[in-house]
């Protein structure tokens, strides 16, 4: 009677197995070689707010223009501080060739100010007050990082910090000058 039950149970095991393969996206169909489709990528609207150090920056003067590395950071926050100088690192690597990179915090100016000449950021850090643009992005844990590209589209979005997980960014950053 037990022999009987084999044949049935494999065979939920394999169409569960199919499911799940499909339902993870395992089974999408692709293009053909060399046919690969463009990225769909969401439009973002601008990011406009005041810099710690004075004045105002904001993501719509560099559409057409320059990829964007947004990081939603915090002073305390110890993953954002071990992802800081990798941002720094691209930075430097890349501005040259249009990269811009921006910090954004909901901590106060002075705060920010500080932090910046302490660990010397070369790059603007901005004030997102009310959080209004963290909650905007989806920025409910920190770091929170995301790439937009030239036309100011979300290319990638990570939360946390990891080595892996940056040189993927630092990848990615490459494509899109190249875009």
């Amino acid at each position: 009677m037990k022999t009987r039950f084999w044949p049935l149970i494999a065979a939920v095991a394999v169409l569960g197995g199919l499911y799940a393969l499909f339902a993870a996206g395992g089974g999408q169909a692709t293009a053909p070689a060399g046919k690969a489709e463009p990225p769909v990528r969401p439009d973002v609207p601008a990011i406009t707010l005041p810099r710690a150090d004075g004045g105002t920056f904001s993501t719509a003067a560099l559409r057409g223009k320059s990829p964007v590395v947004v990081s939603f950071f915090a002073t305390w926050c110890g993953p954002c501080r071990e992802e800081l100088p990798h941002l720094v690192d691209l930075y430097r690597k890349y501005h040259a060739a249009g990269l811009q990179v921006v910090s954004i915090t909901n901590e106060d100016a002075a705060t920010a100010r500080q932090f910046a000449k302490e660990q010397a950021i070369p790059f603007p850090i901005l004030i997102d007050a009310d959080a209004a643009v963290a909650t905007r992005f989806g920025a409910d844990a920190l770091p929170t990082t995301v790439v937009l590209d030239k036309h100011g589209r979300a290319a990638d979005a990570s939360q946390g910090y990891s080595e892996d997980r940056f040189d993927q960014t630092v990848t990615l950053v490459e494509k899109l000058l190249k875009e």
